[in-house]
């Protein structure tokens, strides 16, 4: 899960990377960013079964990586690292790569590696942007010409978070998930620890229905581009953490031992289990996951904002 480990840090920091790299042979890396939700509101289900959203969203130096070569076959092949994806035929990005190949000349195929480093269930939106790579390096490798209002469409269709990857590093978003606005986020790190606990979104969702929420409640977000990150604690809000916490109560466990032992103020992000501490800047971020005990340390790293 990370780049690089500081030699006084007691958690791995994860450095920026480029976003692709040609490997020759026709084989192109491409990495998949995760993304914080450093506030989240949330409102009662509408009529169309979604909910409406109001979050700021960052992407952070934490990767998946897929690695792509195409085929004249017309056949879409997905090996993984990671059994935790489940069956591969309904993994996002066999689903993105069949809604592009649509769009595709007869014939276009790909064979995708993908090594998972984010994990699975943890509100990181690993694989909605595994799944928005999918969509804009097949674009680009089958030519098939689909501009950015499209292809943002077609990220909406295959999930709510799909499009952030196709987006700005930090947003504003509204909505389902599908409106997306560019957002000034004053430069942070964050120790980021992922509990081993997988977070079904569905049941935090029904969680959250079952506690009758009023309207959805206004976000501020002015905070998050003039203060430093160590004084956004009454600003990182998210309204699953509650409900989060009744479906998979080990999340609480782990935020409560990670404030004691911090003394910081612990976040959760998405619809969890991870969980974050905002810091100012990398050196704080590592003083902070130095306080950690080493069951914790073992799950934390270190991120920074990425920067596309």
């Amino acid at each position: 899960m990370s780049d690089g480990r500081d030699e006084n840090a007691t958690a791995p920091v994860c450095r920026p990377r480029a976003a692709t790299e040609p490997l020759g042979d026709g084989r192109l890396l491409v990495r998949a960013p995760a993304k914080l939700n450093l506030a989240l509101r949330v409102g009662p289900v509408r009529e169309d079964g979604f909910h409406p959203l109001d979050s700021l969203v960052v992407k952070v130096t934490l990767y998946d990586e897929l690695e792509f070569v195409a085929r004249d076959d017309g056949r879409v092949r997905l090996t993984c690292d990671d059994a935790s994806i489940g069956p591969v035929a309904d993994n996002l990005v066999v689903r993105a790569a069949t809604a592009m190949q649509a769009r595709a000349a007869v014939g276009a195929g790909v064979d995708i590696v993908l090594r998972k480093r984010i994990p699975a269930g943890a509100g990181l939106g690993g694989g909605s942007a595994d799944a928005a790579v999918t969509l804009g390096v097949l674009n680009e490798l089958w030519d098939c010409g689909v501009a950015e209002g499209p292809l943002a469409a077609m990220a909406a269709e295959l999930g709510s978070d799909v499009p952030l990857t196709l987006g700005p590093p930090a947003a504003r978003m509204r909505g389902r998930g599908e409106i997306l606005d560019a957002a000034t986020i004053r430069p942070f790190c964050a120790v980021l620890i992922t509990p081993p606990v997988h977070s079904p979104t569905a049941a935090v969702y029904r969680a959250f229905d079952d506690a009758a929420p009023s309207a959805l409640a206004p976000l501020d977000v002015s905070a998050f581009a003039t203060r430093p990150a160590s004084e956004w604690a009454d600003a990182t809000v998210n309204d699953l953490y509650a409900p989060a916490c009744r479906v998979c109560g080990r999340i609480a466990e782990w935020a409560d031992a990670a404030t004691a032992a911090t003394g910081e103020a612990v976040r959760m992000t998405g619809s969890g289990s991870a969980l974050f501490i905002a810091a100012d800047d990398l050196d704080a971020a590592i003083a902070i996951a130095g306080r950690l005990d080493d069951r914790m340390a073992g799950r934390a790293s270190v991120v920074s904002q990425n920067s596309w």
